[in-house]
């Protein structure tokens, strides 16, 4: 678990220093091993979504999983509409 944190923490840095659009905020609180992942809009701050679980239920760490592959393909997503919309702009 804590392999597949560090793994997105350093997934989320590459994407902030990257994306002109986007970031990525990742925040853990321990005393209740809330892990929330949240992508926004670098111009407005808007959140355009959010992934969160809880560390601590064992029921719940395959979610952790689950959260991490939807993360991914939303960033996959963002990508896309991006740059075709970068593309638009031309």
């Amino acid at each position: 678990m804590e392999e597949m944190m560090l793994q997105v923490i350093k997934k989320a840095k590459e994407i902030s220093d990257a994306d002109k659009t986007n970031y990525v905020c990742i925040d853990y609180s321990g005393h209740v091993q809330l892990l929330s992942i949240t992508i926004r809009k670098r111009q407005t701050n808007d959140e355009i979504c959010r992934f969160e679980t809880y560390l601590d239920n064992p029921q719940l760490i395959g979610s952790l999983e689950e959260i991490v592959q939807a993360f991914y393909e939303k960033i996959k997503e963002l990508s896309i509409t991006d740059q075709s919309h970068d593309s638009s702009n031309d």
